[in-house]
């Protein structure tokens, strides 16, 4: 998944906290992992979690990146 993602020049999102590690999956050897954390994980609380993320996040930033998105924050590593 993350490597087909890779070799299309795209940013992975998902709700799956494996690739949160890091040794695994380092940033800059892919093409971005946004990994979604809402508070629950029905369809549209996802939904809108992702929605507001999209319309508001410059997505040239999160390239080569792994971020975490919640609710009130958001942690990228490079």
């Amino acid at each position: 998944m993350l490597h087909e993602a890779s070799e299309q020049d795209r940013i992975l999102f998902t709700l799956d906290t494996d690739f949160l590690n890091l040794k695994a999956y380092p940033p800059r050897k892919h093409g971005g992992v946004v990994v979604f954390r809402p508070t629950r994980q029905g369809a549209r609380a996802v939904t809108k979690i992702v929605e507001a993320f999209v319309r508001s996040a410059d997505l040239k930033k999160y390239r080569k990146r792994t971020a975490i998105v919640e609710r009130t924050r958001i942690r990228i590593f490079k």
